[in-house]
């Protein structure tokens, strides 16, 4: 599985260079000056290449191999008592997949934050479009 930091590192690669593309493109097209750049599916551009939604994480996404998908470290012998919430109990976060139950997601998510994160610094954003939620694209923001 690749390590969060390389996705980290691909995401920005991938912004960094469609905004090259948006700066080459000429001027003007037909008097309409371009501001967005294709960036690709998210099956083309996740790491898992699946499209996962909240609801289907059970039946699409790999549960987390060190937490067997509950988020929590630990088993019943390692409960902390928080006196706080009486008699409930609190287990770590799972660190490999932040929580979430599910490596896989984990990196989409990571990734897909770190390309709206790049754009962010380069004065773009990362859209979806509504009809095609999959399709990611680099939009230039102008103020």
């Amino acid at each position: 599985m690749p390590e969060i930091r390389k996705l980290r590192i691909q995401a920005r690669r991938i912004v960094r260079d469609a905004v090259q593309c948006l700066k080459s493109k000429p001027a003007e097209i037909n008097g309409i000056r371009p501001r967005a750049h294709y960036l690709g599916t998210g099956f083309q551009l996740t790491p898992s290449g699946k499209f996962l939604l909240p609801f289907e994480r059970a039946s699409v996404a790999e549960d987390c191999s060190h937490c067997d998908g509950t988020g929590r470290r630990g088993s019943a012998a390692s409960f902390e008592t928080d006196s706080r919430l009486g008699e409930r109990f609190k287990l770590p976060i799972c660190p490999f997949c932040a929580g979430i139950g599910s490596r896989e997601i984990y990196e989409d998510e990571s990734f897909v934050d770190e390309l709206e994160s790049a754009a962010e610094k380069l004065g773009c954003a990362v859209h979806q479009e509504s009809s095609a939620p999959f399709d990611f694209f680099l939009v230039e923001l102008r103020s």
